[in-house]
């Protein structure tokens, strides 16, 4: 059996301020570690208390920084509000800093507040991340396995 730890950053302004907030969960996890935990798992949130992680890989990179065995995951990563491909490429330097002990749980999400905050319609989210996913692609040769050829590496491209 594994055990992990989950956070969605639930943060309350009138008992804490982010700085301190962010160090707390970073010792947490920290500690998480040490007592033996297997995984620490973090969601991404935007423009309400709920939750104040609005880039989770940044936070993972932090913590993998700090420790040497704890999974680091996401639950979820947000695809609709940023460039995928960029996103994808920061997951894959933290997966790389970190030794390849990124989980990496990616998703559209729920939570309208994200949505409107974003200027994204929930309903053409799935359409739109598609779309920006084809066309970050860019130009550039194709390879046999379906790839466009960018600085040497290779990308997937659908």
């Amino acid at each position: 059996m594994e055990f992990g730890l989950f956070s969605l950053f639930d943060f309350f302004p009138d008992r804490q301020n982010e700085v301190q907030y962010y160090r707390d969960t970073l010792d947490i996890a920290i500690a998480a570690e040490q007592l033996g935990f297997d995984s620490v798992w973090f969601g991404e949130e935007h423009f309400y208390a709920f939750g104040i992680c609005p880039s989770p890989q940044l936070f993972l990179t932090a913590l993998a920084r700090e420790t040497s065995r704890i999974r680091l995951g996401t639950s979820i990563s947000l695809l609709p509000f940023d460039n995928p491909l960029r996103k994808a490429e920061d997951f894959a330097m933290l997966d790389i800093l970190s030794d390849g002990r990124l989980n990496f749980g990616v998703g559209r999400g729920i939570i309208q507040k994200h949505f409107e905050g974003f200027g994204v319609k929930m309903r053409e989210s799935r359409r739109a991340t598609r779309r920006r996913w084809r066309s970050s692609c860019g130009p550039g040769p194709r390879t046999r396995s379906n790839t466009r050829a960018s600085s040497g590496r290779s990308r997937p491209c659908r």
